[in-house]
């Protein structure tokens, strides 16, 4: 793996971005910061170094706050149900970690796109608790889901 992060970090020494690059880098930084602002961060780190299973070989979301899981993603398309997954599963993991209380409070899994201007949010009680427990079991490794998570919140599937 460190091969791989020398040879990115030597790619990125030869790039050369236009101003309009650079430009949109500029509005995508500005974006993220706007979105954050406000927001009291808990962490920002991977949660569970290492796998569960073959499916899943690390836990991780981009950020958490006090009752989101949020993933910062810059594609021009919306997000998808791999995204909604790999949040779940970092809900799943972070539950069972060292780490579990603060995850209890989780009531929402977020997109944010600083590329698109938006975020998308789902309620982590709109996820039907059968469907969790199919994730626990097949890309976690875990047979004790814990469901229902909390219930409550008040963003669910509203962008924002």
């Amino acid at each position: 793996m460190e091969a791989g992060i020398a040879l990115h970090a030597e790619d990125v020494t030869r790039m050369r971005p236009n101003a309009a690059t650079l430009a949109n880098v500029r509005t995508m930084v500005e974006s993220a910061s706007g979105f954050l602002k406000g927001r009291r961060l808990v962490a920002r780190a991977p949660l569970s170094p290492g796998g569960f299973t073959d499916l899943v070989d690390s836990g991780c979301c981009d950020f958490m706050t006090k009752r989101a899981l949020w993933d910062v993603r810059t594609s021009d398309s919306a997000p998808g149900e791999e995204d909604t997954l790999r949040l779940a599963i970092c809900l799943l993991l972070g539950l069972r970690s060292r780490c579990g209380q603060l995850f209890r409070r989780i009531s929402e899994l977020g997109v944010v796109n600083p590329r698109l201007l938006v975020a998308y949010a789902v309620g982590v009680e709109d996820i039907p608790p059968a469907v969790m427990r199919e994730i626990g079991r097949k890309a976690v490794g875990v047979e004790d889901v814990e469901f229902p998570l909390p219930q409550g919140s008040a963003h669910a599937k509203r962008p924002r």
